[in-house]
């Protein structure tokens, strides 16, 4: 399970989730 966590912080998918949420946050002000 530790090599998955590392594999996932190697791809950037914290930087990825943390996109995700701004962006839908950009979403929910727009509407």
């Amino acid at each position: 399970m530790e090599d998955l966590k590392q594999s996932l912080k190697g791809l950037g998918w914290y930087d990825f989730f943390y996109s995700t949420y701004v962006s839908t946050i950009r979403v929910s002000a727009e509407l």
